[in-house]
């Protein structure tokens, strides 16, 4: 056989050999391809679920603080109402005026203590709900990307994924 023959002859095998070796990885990058697009089916689908849980969750470290504040506020209360009751007792009504208004006082600064370390609570369960929510957007968001790019990448692999198709 002449060299020239023999030259074209590999040249032909290693054109038909890649080839197919080239559908074979774009049937396989398909099929990985697929694989991942399930799985970031299935997360979409339960980012809902998973923003719901967090704000549930949000809504309940809200609700066991506000028990718990309630409850040593109550605690408080029952102490300076003894208090007042002592005072009154002792002092029988000589400083009635003076008891009481110290009472109502104090009564008032509790009172706005409570108020506003309630709002707290309801900022940061609002908070908490709110990054959340974000991060729900965000990530769909970045799933849509990835989704969009492996249908891409699929789109193109077809195109090359048979043995004809790769050779010419």
């Amino acid at each position: 056989m002449d060299p020239i023959t023999a030259q074209v002859g590999l040249q032909a095998f290693s054109l038909l050999s890649g080839a197919g070796a080239e559908a074979r990885q774009n049937r396989a990058q398909i099929r990985f391809n697929n694989i991942a697009l399930s799985g970031l089916q299935e997360q979409l689908r339960l980012l809902p679920e998973l923003t719901q849980a967090q704000e549930e969750m949000a809504q309940d470290r809200m609700n066991t603080a506000m028990d718990t504040m309630g409850m040593g506020y109550g605690i408080q209360w029952e102490q300076m109402n003894q208090s007042i009751d002592s005072a009154l007792d002792t002092n029988k009504f000589s400083n009635y005026g003076q008891i009481m208004s110290t009472y109502d006082r104090m009564e008032g600064r509790m009172q706005d203590k409570l108020q506003m370390q309630m709002k707290n609570l309801v900022d940061t369960r609002d908070n908490a709900i709110a990054m959340a929510q974000a991060q729900e957007v965000q990530e769909t968001a970045r799933i849509d990307n990835q989704i969009k790019l492996l249908k891409k990448q699929n789109q193109e692999a077809r195109k090359r994924d048979s043995f004809f198709e790769t050779l010419f």
